[in-house]
C-alpha cells in the first residue's frame, strides 16, 4: 500500500517537473503491485494485482508546495468468462510449443489453385481468441493478401487442436492471439 502511495506521489512530482500541471489537475494512473507470500523459498509464486490510483493535486496560490488530495485506490476486477486479454501472466500455448505450431500449420495448409496460378505468396495474419478450455474462436483475418489464401488460413486455424489456455492469477482466461500463416510457392 505504501508503494502505491509513494508511486502516486512520484508521478505527481514528475508531472509537475515536466510542466504538465496548471493549478489543479485530476490524476489517474494504473499501478501494478507485487505481493509475495510469507514463505522463505525464493521460488514462491508471486501474485500480481492491478490497482488504479486516482486523486487530485495542485499548488496553493503563492506556494511552491504540492498537495495531493483525495487519493483512492481501486482494485481491477474482471469477469474471466467475458474479458478478452491481450497479455497475461501465462500466455496460451500450442501443444508442443511454437515450433510445433509452425510445423502443424505448414503441414495442413493446402495452397489454393487460383493463388498458385497467380503466384500469390505472403503471410496472412489471423487474430483468434483462445478460450478458457483451449478451443479457438473469433477467427478473423488481421492482415490479408488474397481472399483465397485468407479463406484457407481461417480453415486451417479453425481445424487446430485445443491449446493450453492462458492464465491470469492462476485461472484460465480468454486471450487474443495472432497466428501467422505463410504461403510460399516451391
Amino acid at each position: 500500500m505504501k508503494r502505491i502511495l509513494t508511486f502516486a506521489a512520484m508521478l505527481c512530482c514528475c508531472t509537475i517537473v515536466f510542466g504538465q500541471v496548471n493549478k489543479k489537475k485530476k490524476i489517474s494512473t494504473q499501478v501494478q503491485t507485487t505481493v509475495k507470500d510469507n514463505a522463505q523459498d525464493s521460488k514462491t509464486p508471486v501474485k500480481k494485482e492491478t490497482n488504479f490510483v486516482e486523486g487530485s493535486m495542485g499548488f496553493d496560490e503563492g506556494s511552491s508546495v504540492m498537495h495531493i488530495k483525495d487519493i483512492t485506490i481501486k482494485e481491477e476486477k474482471y469477469d474471466s468468462e467475458q474479458t478478452i486479454f491481450e497479455v497475461v501472466e501465462q500466455m496460451p500455448q500450442f501443444p508442443g510449443g511454437e515450433a510445433a505450431l509452425k510445423q502443424w500449420v505448414s503441414s495442413h495448409v493446402k495452397y489454393p489453385p487460383i493463388a498458385e496460378e497467380n503466384a500469390i505468396q505472403g503471410v496472412v495474419v489471423c487474430s483468434v481468441v483462445i478460450e478458457t478450455d483451449g478451443s479457438i474462436s473469433n477467427v478473423k483475418v488481421a492482415r490479408s493478401i488474397d481472399p483465397s489464401v485468407d479463406r484457407e488460413s481461417v480453415r486451417v486455424i479453425k481445424a487446430m487442436p485445443r491449446w493450453t489456455p492462458g492464465r491470469q492469477n492462476g485461472k484460465p482466461v480468454r486471450v487474443k492471439f495472432t497466428i501467422p500463416v505463410t504461403f510460399k510457392l516451391q
